[in-house]
């Protein structure tokens, strides 16, 4: 096992939150579905297009989302970088006390043709990672 880097994590008093890098995850979810069965949230993370004010060109395996084109009830507030290439997964009270128990940004309040290009993303991302595990 020591040939494996410590990553560092992100702690709050309640859980640690932290992506397969072992970076801290501050980025916006997006929940693509809850299971009220298990009581988790499946999410997506977004970020910001622009640093700076300089427009940040996306990873092939995000989509750009313009706020302008989202409802004033969606939490974009500026144009977002949704992050296809990984869903994460938290139970319900976790979550809540993470992001809030705001009514967190939920993928069936964007444009419906956005709702389709994040699932097709995640799908397309999906595929490519499982045919690189068998080979």
């Amino acid at each position: 096992m020591s040939e494996f880097k410590n990553y560092p994590s992100c702690f709050n008093e309640y859980t640690i939150i932290f992506n397969v890098y072992g970076e801290p995850i501050n980025e916006q979810p997006v929940v693509i579905w809850y299971n009220e069965y298990e009581g988790m949230y499946y999410f997506v993370k977004a970020r910001s297009a622009t640093k700076s004010g300089i427009k940040i060109p996306p990873f092939e395996t995000e989509t750009l989302i313009p706020a302008i084109l989202t409802s004033k009830k969606v939490l974009f507030y500026e144009d977002s970088l949704v992050d296809c290439s990984q869903i994460f997964r938290m139970n319900k009270y976790e979550f809540e006390i993470l992001y809030g128990n705001n009514d967190p940004l939920d993928v069936e309040l964007l444009p419906y043709p956005y709702v389709i290009k994040i699932i097709d993303k995640i799908e397309k991302n999906l595929e490519k990672k499982t045919s690189h595990q068998w080979m």
